[in-house]
């Protein structure tokens, strides 16, 4: 199915990561000569020379801008490339089907990027593709280098550390590391003063150190690195002083300047670098040399952030408005991609962004300068953070900053809150975008913003896919004769988010039809309009079609990028479908097409739902590995990968990373604290937390949206509190007329509110919400129908078993174009499985394995697929009525589909993709019917059976929950094996216990360094805790609910007004989710009663098979070695096992006291009658 993504699309290449260019200023050359003039470094002070790193370096696109070569530019690059892997994102760039291409900035650091030492990252740079023809000049008319032969040694070594100095300032690829090169240069500098060098090339080296800046200040000791380098920097300045000619306008003496600001600002010397940019700015600049000074400027701002914070390279920015005013706020670019200044220029605007969307507080700033700064100062400083942030994918802070502004009676272009509206759609903030759109029509507007502001209403709505009211744009301006491609992309996406892919074809087909005698050359669609019919198509699982328009693409000669890729693994972790994510990945690595982090955060949103929380986290560390630096999504993809498992310590974790990483230009949104609530809903936390919490987001400036509004009244339901949940409802039809969108009144809140009344038995109330699903023209998913079947199923006499069945009958027997709630349930498949499954462990709990059996099957023939859940059921159905022999059938069917359910696990090594997978996080699906086999197996006396099962299991590194270490004492008290049974509690089962405790009770660290979860130290790794969350499901949940409401205590929720996460923490400690690792009663029955048969001299035998044929009469002698026998093996459980047998006494204390009461209530009853 895969095959022409082999072929065809894997042989692209995906675009370098765009690198932040940077600038400097300048400063009175004669105070920074005599700084300079410091000695200079010994040549045993470098480090010893780093190896290279292996790999080949990514090539360029072809349409790549970065690889266009200026001859005139004087453009010299950062170490190892400024140029490399840049690639113009044009102002239509987001014009694809939801694409969210935000532009990448890497100036951002890397995520604690671990280093051998501190220059580890610079080891061998990227080249450039752009080198001045003056660089080539200088190197071509040094001597030529001769062979050995024919030179002396010295003028061989001369000639060899000329050419590695010249061949970096050049770029050249086969350059040295910079540490390297220094080397070099300073042994010509010991051996002839750098005389045989020009100072146009020893300058050129200079502004490849000046440079350094854009990768130094990613390293986590970037301060200390970028002084040492500024001082090497001075060091060559101060010794090239002599040859420069004090000319104001002339060249080297100008770019001497520039590169003395910049060493000042690399050494910390902030003040001085801005005070010589001043003095250069003031001075006539050359076009040609126009670019060493947006170097310079761009050297300061990176500076003086490593050296100070980014509020101080706002306020410099602010400050020299009137010189940067045309680098920074044209949104278009004012240079075309072969002008000298192109790269420079988008190079320092990304380092701008980088650097301001590291600003902790953006409101918090404008309110503090509101008395200090004039109106127009603070105006600058507004649009400027407006601009980084909506640039960085932060479209809701920006929108708190435009209100800040509002409030301050300051002015706000209307083309910046047109890319305000752009960003809040791009995250999905569509209503805060929808009334910021709506505010813009009533303001003066000319023909071209009006324009701008049809498409931008286009835009929009295309992407919530309201079909209507994108086509009344769409028709406007088509009648002002203003539709662009980029408009019909937008018409397209807006039937391809409904999955309407019949009119998107249409579409596709009318807007670029073939080629005919009247017009021969019609236009050509791009790769966004491929795109669109592909996410269509992946919207309804076609993968035949799929792989038909990418076919379609390549005879196109369009090459598919990372869009592309992610929508298909989207497709493919929609539907579950992890053996084609495996071989899609493995073919893209195959073909050098490394994953993104878009694609990671799809796989680990698919390991979310699994509950796979260990997988997930491995998942992210291997991503950090590959140098994947990663956004707020994939973080948030992780902390919703430990909600779902239930591992509230990593929740935390990762919130309180996100929550203090503002500096790293992490802001929280929205998206984050619905992550945080969701964890509260699923813990089980009273109504009246998670109602403070919602009421809390208006402190912390967040927009509630009609996610957090769901969660809210699942919050309510769970707590039985239906009338609230009606009002919250109520509340949120209020808003969305607002809002302008009622796309968040869907059928999740319905069938949210719905399962709430069935599971109170009310009926009628859930028919009325079912009948007004159906009425706003809402269609029902398998979720909703199949908590229908649950609440008939379940009912305690059986009755609605057969009304459940009829139901489920007219779901599939309906006609095939009345179904699309299989299509948005995953696909037919997983539709009936989803549907299937509450009848069918109804049924097993009512020990029917014939009607499970026949319900297996009539889903099978409906379309459907064996899953684990439904085998399982069987399983539990035949193991119930005692069948072993019907279990030992179904089990290898079992372990197969657990070990095809493994195959994501193949994505954590590159070692051997071909090897088996393992089942290491995979026990929320495995360890269920472990439990259920290894009970039917023991209960008929097939013990070896048991022993083999769990060594296979243990084997494939299935880390067992606290359900089948129970199960394991049990087989073995009736395997006649006390001993070890006793051994598995004492030396598993309390262990596991106390750390639990201990963990849920250790000090909370407020600032984590990594949103990972602590590591498990070596010696510890046996008792690492699998996922084991039992409040996904809704009943255990509302028992959670009130257990919480009881614990939990007033005082206890006492935390500050911001921190979100406190209650949480407490919760974490009183949850019943640590209590699931304990001894459970029937386990410590099984012991007591095992004990007590010792304790009255006899041995316990162990469980026989049916077929086995009674044991024979003992003698006199055999009972009396059994005593002596059962003696020894008390005299052991007491010497071996304190804690285990402290707890079966304790037990045997409590159920003693237990019949007494029962005893003589009954005898108190029988007196009274």
């Amino acid at each position: 199915m895969l095959e022409p993504l082999a072929a065809t699309v894997f042989n692209s290449l995906l675009s370098g990561r765009p690198l932040a260019g940077h600038n400097t200023t300048a400063q009175s050359a004669l105070k920074m000569v005599a700084r300079a003039s410091r000695p200079a470094l010994p040549q045993d002070f470098f480090t010893p020379h780093p190896r290279r790193l292996k790999g080949k370096e990514k090539a360029l696109p072809h349409d790549d801008p970065s690889a266009c070569t200026n001859p005139s530019m004087t453009d010299v690059a950062a170490p190892g490339g400024l140029s490399t892997g840049v690639r113009h994102v044009p102002v239509l760039r987001d014009l694809s089907s939801c694409r969210h291409r935000a532009r990448r900035i890497h100036g951002r650091k890397m995520l604690h990027a671990p280093s051998g030492n501190g220059l580890s990252f610079l080891h061998h740079f990227p080249s450039t593709r752009n080198v001045d023809l003056r660089q080539r000049r200088h190197a071509s008319s040094l001597p030529e280098h001769h062979a050995a032969s024919t030179s002396s040694p010295a003028e061989s070594r001369h000639d060899k550390w000329r050419r590695t100095i010249t061949d970096y300032a050049s770029g050249a690829k086969t350059s040295d590391p910079p540490e390297k090169v220094w080397h070099a240069y300073e042994s010509l500098q010991n051996a002839d003063g750098c005389a045989s060098m020009e100072v146009m090339a020893l300058l050129d080296y200079g502004s490849r150190i000046a440079a350094t800046v854009e990768w130094l200040h990613r390293a986590p000791d970037s301060a200390e690195q970028l002084s040492l380098w500024g001082a090497r920097l001075q060091t060559l300045l101060h010794r090239l002083a002599a040859q420069i000619e004090d000319i104001p306008l002339d060249p080297a003496h100008f770019r001497w300047r520039c590169l003395l600001a910049c060493g000042e600002a690399m050494t910390g010397n902030v003040e001085s670098a801005v005070e010589a940019a001043g003095q250069l700015q003031a001075s006539p600049i050359l076009p040609e040399l126009r670019a060493h000074v947006v170097q310079m400027h761009a050297c300061i701002v990176v500076s003086t952030h490593r050296h100070r914070d980014a509020e101080s390279v706002l306020q410099y920015l602010v400050e020299q408005w009137s010189h940067l005013e045309t680098y920074l706020m044209r949104r278009k670019w004012i240079f075309r991609d072969d002008h000298p200044l192109f790269h420079r220029v988008r190079s320092f605007k990304n380092s701008v962004i980088t650097v301001l969307s590291c600003v902790e507080k953006p409101v918090a700033f404008m309110v503090d300068v509101e008395q200090d700064w004039s109106p127009e100062a603070r105006r600058r400083a507004g649009s400027l953070l407006i601009d980084a942030l909506c640039e960085v994918k932060l479209g809701n802070d920006a929108l708190d900053v435009l209100d800040t502004m509002r409030r301050q009676s300051l002015s706000v272009r209307v083309e910046l809150q047109m890319v305000i509206v752009k960003a809040l759609v791009k995250v999905q903030s569509f209503e805060s975008a929808t009334t910021l759109f709506m505010s813009l029509s009533s303001q003066a507007l000319d023909a071209h913003l009006f324009n701008e502001y049809l498409c931008l209403g286009l835009y929009l709505y295309a992407h919530q896919g309201d079909v209507p009211r994108a086509e009344s744009y769409f028709n406007r301006l088509l009648q002002r004769d203003w539709v662009t491609r980029a408009d019909m992309n937008m018409m397209m996406h807006a039937h391809a988010i409904k999955g309407d892919v019949d009119r998107v074809v249409q579409l596709f087909h009318h807007f670029f039809p073939p080629p005919t005698l009247s017009q021969p050359e019609p236009h050509k669609p791009n790769i966004f309009h491929y795109t669109t019919v592909i996410f269509a198509y992946a919207q309804i699982g076609d993968f035949l079609n799929m792989n038909k328009w990418l076919e379609l693409m390549t005879v196109a000669k369009i090459v598919p990028d990372d869009h592309v890729y992610t929508i298909i693994l989207q497709s493919f972790a929609s539907r579950g479908e992890v053996g084609y994510i495996v071989d899609l990945l493995t073919q893209m690595r195959a073909a050098g097409v490394p994953p993104t982090k878009e694609s990671y955060t799809v796989i680990i949103t698919l390991l979310a739902k699994r509950m796979d929380a260990p997988a997930a986290e491995a998942l992210f560390k291997q991503a950090l590995s590959e140098g994947i630096v990663p956004d707020r999504q994939l973080i948030t993809s992780l902390m919703n990968a430990y909600v779902q498992a239930g591992q509230w310590d990593g929740v935390i974790r990762a919130f309180d990373y996100l929550n203090t990483s503002a500096h790293r230009g992490f802001h929280i949104s929205i998206e984050v604290y619905n992550t945080l609530l969701r964890a509260y809903v699923q813990i089980g936390a009273p109504f009246r937390v998670v109602a403070n919490l919602f009421q809390k987001l208006e402190l912390a400036r967040m927009r509630p949206d009609g996610h957090t509004f769901a969660l809210l009244i699942q919050s309510a339901c769970d707590s039985g509190l239906m009338e609230i949940a009606m009002e919250l409802f109520a509340e949120m039809e209020r808003l969305a007329g607002s809002w302008q969108s009622y796309r968040h009144i869907n059928v999740y809140v319905l069938t949210i509110i719905m399962s709430g009344y069935l599971r109170m038995g009310m009926r009628g109330k859930a028919k009325g919400i079912f009948d007004e699903m159906r009425k706003r023209g809402i269609q029902p998913t398998a979720a909703t129908y199949a908590a229908i079947v649950k609440a008939y199923g379940s009912e305690p006499s059986g009755a609605g078993l057969q009304v459940a069945q009829d139901f489920i009958a007219t779901l599939v027997d309906s006609d095939p174009d009345a179904r699309p709630w299989m299509r948005q349930s995953g696909g037919r498949a997983l539709a009936l499985q989803t549907v299937y499954a509450p009848l069918l462990a109804a049924y097993a709990q009512r020990e029917r394995p014939d009607q499970v059996d026949r319900l297996l099957q009539e889903m099978l023939d409906a379309g459907g697929e064996p899953s684990l859940g439904s085998l399982t059921a069987l399983l539990d159905a035949h193991r119930r009525t005692g069948n072993v022999d019907a279990a030992r059938a179904i089990w290898p069917k079992i372990y197969e589909l657990g070990m095809d359910y493994a195959k994501i696990n193949q994505l954590l090594t590159d070692t051997d993709r071909g090897a088996q997978p393992d089942l290491r996080g995979h026990g929320v699906v495995m360890c269920i019917p472990l439990s259920i086999y290894i009970d039917a197996l023991s209960a008929a006396g097939r013990h070896y059976e048991v022993a083999d099962t769990w060594r296979s299991l243990m084997q494939a590194r299935l880390a067992f929950d606290s359900h089948n270490w129970n199960h394991l004492a049990v087989a073995l008290i009736r395997a006649g094996e006390v001993e070890r049974a006793f051994e598995i509690v004492e030396r598993v089962i309390i262990p596991y216990e106390r750390k639990l405790k201990a963990a849920v009770r250790l000090e909370r660290e407020r600032n984590p360094d990594t949103p990972t979860r602590v590591d498990v130290p070596e010696d510890d790794a046996a008792l690492q805790f699998p996922s084991e969350s039992p409040l996904r499901n809704r009943d255990r949940r509302a028992n959670a609910v009130q257990t919480s409401t009881r614990k939990l205590r007033p005082s206890m929720e006492e935390g500050g007004e911001e921190d979100f996460a406190h209650v949480l923490h407490v919760l974490a400690q009183v949850s019943p989710l640590w209590n699931v690792w304990r001894p459970h009663e029937a386990t410590l029955d099984t012991l007591y009663r095992a004990l007590t048969h010792l304790e009255s001299g006899r041995l316990v035998q162990p469980v026989k098979p049916s077929n086995d044929g009674p044991e024979p009469p003992l003698d006199i002698r055999a009972i009396r070695q059994r005593r002596a026998q059962a003696s020894e093996i008390m005299e052991r459980i007491y010497d071996n096992y304190p804690d285990t047998l402290k707890l079966v006494r304790h037990f045997q204390i409590v159920k003693r006291s237990q019949v007494q009461k029962a005893q003589s209530h009954r005898s108190m009853s029988s007196h009274q009658v």
